[in-house]
């Protein structure tokens, strides 16, 4: 039987019909050469040991390891040496708030919580630990009461529109205090320079979506929530986490969902602090790709860029 698939287009909301799934390892040498040199970079840097602060190695050795929970960290083969060529990014999590993490995660799978529990005290503290050093221009923001426009893009799809399914988080550019601010408005029709009239969403690109899940998380139903990308831009990244575990996905212009590396676990501190340092690379990213090429692409033609995106979306609905 067919899966009934869906995907969100290119600005992070909207769930679209029928992309096409693939798998990294499958069938990697089908990567848009973009996507592939991300891909191996990511997963290199998570494979790699001496990824982590020495800082954090200092104070895991003060730590009382209670109840084990340090043990694996308590190995200087997971940290950089100080002088060493690779610096990792950003500043170390506090060991406390590691355990803080690991406990809250821990009870609110003992206790089988809502995807909402998880995501206010597991998952939404883990992204803002995350982007503290982004924290001038990324954001994240919780979009689960965020509606789509439904004014905006008249040329979509009528099973894309209204009530459709939509992402938890969001990680956006906020350029609030940058020169760029007033030209988004500048070239968008409505207030918004996303599908959506969430406050929080108005003038901030969405830039990285988020889908969560719970209780008997299913792995093809999270990863089919990420949508449609730019050909100019190669790739869009998404990332699915399925209660304590956290996957990097993209989409390319074809609808092809490409699944799945795995970048952490919030069951133990060391798989936490492996997410923070993937999701400082996807930031990263943003900040050196994703956003000069909003800036130059985007906010040039954006009455273009979207009936480019409503046309793929069209046809992709159509096939």
């Amino acid at each position: 039987m067919t899966t009934q698939a869906v995907a969100m287009t290119a600005l992070g909301l909207v769930r679209i019909d029928a992309p096409q799934l693939a798998y990294f390892r499958d069938t990697f040498y089908k990567a848009p050469t973009v996507l592939h040199k991300f891909a191996v970079e990511l997963e290199a840097f998570i494979d790699g040991r001496h990824i982590f602060w020495p800082k954090l190695f200092d104070e895991v050795m003060e730590h009382p390891l209670k109840n084990g929970m340090f043990r694996r960290l308590a190995h200087p083969a997971w940290f950089s040496e100080p002088g060493s060529s690779y610096s990792p990014p950003g500043p170390s999590p506090p060991c406390a708030q590691l355990q803080d993490l690991v406990n809250a995660a821990s009870k609110c799978e003992t206790r089988r919580s809502s995807e909402a529990h998880w995501n206010c005290v597991v998952h939404y503290p883990v992204l803002e630990l995350a982007l503290k050093p982004h924290s001038t221009i990324l954001d994240v923001v919780n979009c689960t009461s965020a509606t789509i426009n439904t004014g905006y893009p008249t040329q979509l799809p009528p099973s894309i529109r209204g009530d459709s399914k939509k992402v938890d988080f969001c990680i956006v550019v906020d350029q609030s205090g940058s020169g760029c601010h007033p030209a988004i408005y500048d070239i968008v029709t409505t207030d918004s320079v996303n599908h959506s009239n969430h406050p929080p969403l108005l003038s901030c690109p969405i830039a990285i979506s988020i889908e969560t899940k719970a209780a008997a998380p299913n792995k093809e139903e999270a990863e089919l929530q990420m949508g449609q990308a730019i050909e100019q831009l190669g790739f869009l990244p998404g990332l699915i986490v399925l209660q304590h575990d956290w996957y990097f996905i993209a989409a390319t212009r074809s609808v092809t969902i490409w699944r799945r590396i795995a970048i952490g676990s919030t069951d133990t501190p060391e798989g936490i602090c492996n997410i923070i340092c993937a999701i400082r690379y996807l930031a990263s990213w943003v900040e050196t790709t994703y956003w000069p090429w909003f800036c130059r692409w985007a906010l040039g033609d954006t009455h273009h860029l979207y009936r480019n995106i409503c046309s793929q979306v069209g046809r992709s609905s159509s096939s």
